[in-house]
């Protein structure tokens, strides 16, 4: 009970203690607390002033940097502009030299060249003159030729009148030879009477041949005799008696007979002789036409008691005048005869004229013979032409070679003297420059030694500026150096005082948690205090009333033995009671060291938790340190950590970095969406430049093959074509020589050239088909049609009048090379040519036998010869 109340009142004492302790730790916590928030207060301005500093002295040092360059610049720069005006006084005694140099040779050049001027006027004046002659040659050339041509289309015309003329003729001649138009019966009397003499001498012609009229006339004679122009005239009747029985015999037919002695004149009355005067009235009809006086009485009986008027109008009035007493006949053959009745209408064109055949051949055989003179006297003009035009050429030629000489000369003349005045020009720009240098050079060596002036004027401030400098830099070293150590020592009197309060925090926690302990335990010693005193009272108890029953009974025997087993319980409780004293005792000792060792780590742990503390501030500061420089945490920095960075260069390094950042500008945030954007459009429009650039060489390729293949095919066709012209040229024209000349392209393409033809005509010479005639153009087109028919040839070809300025002659050769050449072509010719249409196989024309009405008819010439064969 002792030992308990002992140790009550020893941990009563501890408590006590623990409870002041716990309250000065409260109390000094909360000063430590008040210094710790004033230290943090100054620890932020301490740093913001080492910012601020180190940014002035960064400041500073790049100004001290700057000061030393721009010092070593100025003494490289001086050393520059020694070597720099040592060069230049070089350069200018040598560009002086130079432009003496250049002086003479543009003196010497440009005598050179106004002389080259001088010859080149003169030769311009001579290619100019020799301009104007060749043109007005080839004016009088063209002129010439065209006079030809005109005296050619004038020739073909002739020619071309002249065959029809002398078809005319023959056609006429014929019908006259063998009295085509008359009736069947007196053509084959006539015809007889070539071949038996007796009956031609019986016979004195028909009136048709016996009588002739004025043209104006014709038509009316002829109505007036009308079929009595196919009667027989003869002698006698004799004779006509003759010719009737020769008839019978041969089946002649029936003709008309006049014998002229026979037959009874008709003589003109009095009415008529008085018509004759009347309006209209052109005569009688026997004196207006011409005849043998052999022949007058057959005449009289044909056209006596005839007038002929000239209109019906008049012929109306005059014979109602007259009561109808005479026969009138108008010029355009209608008949108001004795009877009263009238005849006329329109004649039909295709009537056959007997009166007109005798005066057309006539008028024709002296048509033939006029032409044939004019024919004459235009081939004799065309030879004088073709000799004058031969000589023009000639001196065409001649003037032509002089001047492409002249113009040879010319071209090099003007280059020299181009090439001479760019480079006269070239003189004098580099003679101006150089003197530009020259002064250039005398003011660059003004500025060096203005130069030397400012950079040791300069030299001095920069270094008066570098001292300056350095001494301020030296000053905010040790200012920021102090107040560097002013933060470091208030960083470590913070971390003392946040070790200390962690101490103490840690010291009255272990305080309370003991102040508990003992609490409790002086309760548990309490509750074991009370509970002994309670059994030792009854214990007490007991004994008393043991002792009190035993003083006032004897004891019995076993009541002496309950009583010893009792003492002896209670030796066995003080025992126990000291056993438990003596644990008691060693746990107090244990105790005692335990709690040595709990100090001991209670004040280990709060060194630590100081350190803990010390470090997790430097890490605060440092995290708002990084955030605030570079906007950036611990987590986001640890992929940039390097376990090998030297941190003693990091502070010029990180200077250096933060230069280079302020240099970079501001930050575009949206940059990588931009550059994928960019990179996207960029990729592919290079895709579609390759695309494009395949295709193009693609196309090119094709182009190139498809090139290849028309020159090549181009070629062998051109070569082939030039042998045809060739050949067929000498065959149309019977002799001379063509050939196709390729010129050269502009473009360096061969399909883009063009094609000269040059021909040579027999007796001309050599030249462009320009200048030929225009028949012998047309000969020289036709041959290379036939030319280019011959490479290929075609199933069928139309021609239109494609030889119209051709001769008959040239006509002649085309129309039977053209029959030659349709053996492999089926041609289909429109001409007027009779040549051409001879050597045709078969005519197709278009007629109008009525108006507005066309018909086609068609010939087969070999139908035709069969035909006329089998007829003969």
């Amino acid at each position: 009970d002792e030992r308990g109340d002992n140790k009550i009142q020893e941990n009563e004492q501890s408590l006590k203690y623990k409870k002041e302790y716990c309250l000065s730790c409260n109390d000094e916590i909360d000063k430590l607390t008040k210094k710790s928030a004033e230290i943090s207060k100054t620890i932020t301005t301490l740093s913001t002033e080492i910012s601020k500093g180190e940014d002035l002295a960064e400041s500073v040092q790049n100004q001290v940097i700057k000061s030393v360059e721009s010092l070593a610049d100025i003494n490289k720069n001086l050393g520059a502009l020694s070597s720099e005006q040592s060069v230049i006084t070089s350069q200018q005694a040598q560009i002086v030299e130079k432009v003496n140099a250049l002086v003479d040779k543009y003196t010497v050049t440009s005598v050179e060249n106004e002389q080259n001027k001088a010859e080149l006027k003169i030769l311009d004046g001579f290619i100019e003159n020799s301009k104007t002659t060749i043109k007005d040659l080839e004016e009088n050339v063209s002129s010439t030729n065209k006079y030809i041509e005109s005296v050619d289309n004038k020739i073909y015309a002739l020619k071309n009148k002249l065959t029809g003329e002398e078809t005319s003729l023959r056609l006429y001649a014929g019908i006259k030879d063998s009295f085509d138009g008359y009736s069947h019966s007196v053509k084959k009397l006539m015809q007889a009477s070539k071949t038996v003499p007796e009956l031609a001498s019986k016979i004195k012609g028909v009136v048709a041949s016996i009588i002739s009229t004025d043209k104006n006339y014709e038509t009316a004679i002829e109505t007036a005799i009308g079929g009595a122009l196919q009667n027989v005239v003869t002698d006698n009747p004799s004779d006509a008696e003759y010719i009737i029985n020769y008839l019978k015999k041969t089946d002649g037919g029936r003709v008309t007979i006049l014998p002229v002695t026979s037959v009874k004149p008709r003589h003109n009355g009095q009415d008529i002789t008085l018509a004759l005067k009347e309006t209209g009235s052109l005569g009688f009809a026997t004196n207006l036409v011409k005849y043998d006086s052999y022949f007058e009485s057959v005449i009289s009986h044909l056209l006596g008691n005839t007038l002929i008027c000239d209109t019906l109008s008049n012929a109306t009035k005059i014979a109602k005048k007259f009561s109808f007493s005479f026969r009138i006949v108008t010029l355009d053959g209608d008949v108001l005869s004795q009877s009263g009745s009238m005849s006329g209408g329109s004649k039909r064109k295709n009537d056959s004229n007997l009166l007109s055949i005798d005066r057309q051949v006539a008028e024709l055989e002296q048509a033939i013979l006029n032409d044939n003179k004019e024919l004459e006297i235009l081939q004799n003009n065309k030879n004088n032409l073709l000799k004058q035009v031969n000589v023009e050429v000639e001196e065409l030629n001649k003037l032509n070679a002089e001047l492409l000489s002249a113009k040879q000369k010319q071209v090099l003349l003007r280059e020299k003297v181009t090439a001479t005045d760019l480079l006269l020009n070239d003189i004098q720009v580099e003679i101006e420059k150089n003197k530009d240098d020259i002064a250039l050079i005398s003011n660059r060596l003004s500025e060096i030694s203005l130069a030397y002036t400012d950079i040791e004027a300069g030299n001095e401030k920069l270094n008066k500026e570098k001292e300056s400098a350095s001494k301020e830099q030296s000053q905010h070293r040790e200012m920021f150096q102090e107040l560097r150590k002013q933060r470091d020592e208030v960083l470590k009197e913070n971390t003392e005082v946040q070790a200390r309060l962690s101490y103490l925090r840690s010291e009255i926690t272990s305080s309370e948690a003991e102040i508990e302990r003992l609490n409790s335990e002086i309760k548990a010693i309490e509750d074991v205090k009370k509970n002994n005193a309670d059994t030792i009272d009854n214990n007490l108890k007991i004994i008393e009333n043991l002792t009190r029953k035993a003083e006032q009974v004897a004891l019995s025997a076993e009541d002496k033995n309950v009583l010893e087993d009792l003492r002896r319980q209670q030796s066995e409780f003080d025992a126990k009671k000291e056993k438990l004293n003596e644990l008691i005792a060693q746990d107090n000792l244990k105790r005692e060291v335990l709690q040595a060792d709990i100090d001991k780590n209670t004040e280990k742990k709060a060194n630590e938790e100081v350190n803990y503390t010390k470090v997790d501030t430097e890490l605060d500061f440092m995290s708002q340190n990084l955030f605030t420089e570079y906007q950036l945490t611990y987590e986001t920095c640890k992929p940039l950590r390097d376990e090998n960075y030297e941190i003693a260069t990091s502070h010029q390094e990180i200077t250096s970095l933060k230069r280079k950042i302020a240099a970079l500008g501001s930050v575009n945030p949206n940059a990588i969406e931009e550059y994928n954007e960019l990179n996207e459009s960029y990729n592919e429009l290079v895709t579609q430049r390759d695309d494009l650039y395949k295709a193009q060489d693609d196309l090119q390729k094709v182009i190139d093959d498809l090139t290849k293949e028309m020159t090549l095919t181009f070629n062998e066709g051109f070569k082939t074509i030039q042998s045809n012209f060739s050949k067929i040229f000498k065959e149309l024209f019977g002799g001379g020589r063509a050939d196709l000349i390729v010129e050269e392209s502009t473009t360096g393409d061969p399909l883009d050239a063009g094609i000269e033809i040059v021909a040579e005509p027999p007796g001309k010479k050599l030249q462009k088909i320009s200048l030929l005639s225009g028949g012998e153009m047309s000969l020289t087109a036709i041959a290379i049609l036939f030319a280019i028919l011959k490479l290929r040839p075609m199933p069928f070809c139309v021609l239109d009048e494609i030889e119209a300025a051709l001769d008959d002659s040239n006509v002649s050769r085309f129309a039977k090379y053209l029959k030659n050449f349709s053996k492999e072509t089926q041609f289909i010719c429109i001409t007027h040519k009779k040549v051409t249409m001879e050597n045709a196989d078969g005519l197709f024309g278009v007629t109008m036998p009525e108006k507005g009405v066309s018909s086609i008819v068609s010939v087969k010439l070999s139908d035709a010869i069969e035909y006329e064969r089998n007829n003969d």
